[in-house]
């Protein structure tokens, strides 16, 4: 029994990360009114658009406000694309396990002026 502890430990450091290091998020703070966003985490290679966010065993029914402020915070810093899909990254390890939201892919084109 002693032996599947130490394995159950070592598989959840692992998984979830032994350090207190937080991976980048776009989301600085979650906790008050108007969030603020960090810019220096989103990724663009040509039509296509990564935003990481990094919310934990959290639902993306649970932060539909909150995902899509994101996008439309996206839309108003960059009012020169027009986005043409999205798409939530997400895993859930198990049945029993709730998803873990990794972050937003965006595809987007040139907005026609």
């Amino acid at each position: 029994m002693r032996y599947f502890g130490v394995v159950a430990v070592t598989l959840l450091c692992l998984n979830a990360g032994c350090s207190e290091e937080q991976p980048p998020s776009f989301l600085k703070s979650r906790q008050v009114e108007v969030p603020t966003y960090n810019m220096n985490v989103v990724v663009t290679v040509g039509n296509h658009t990564y935003i990481p966010l990094n919310l934990f065993r959290e639902q993306p029914s649970n932060n539909t406000t909150e995902i899509l402020k994101v996008l439309e915070e996206f839309e108003n810093t960059h009012p020169e694309f027009q986005v043409t899909d999205w798409k939530i990254e997400e895993q859930q390890e198990g049945y029993t396990m709730r998803p873990e939201i990794f972050g937003l892919w965006i595809d987007h084109i040139p907005k026609v002026q």
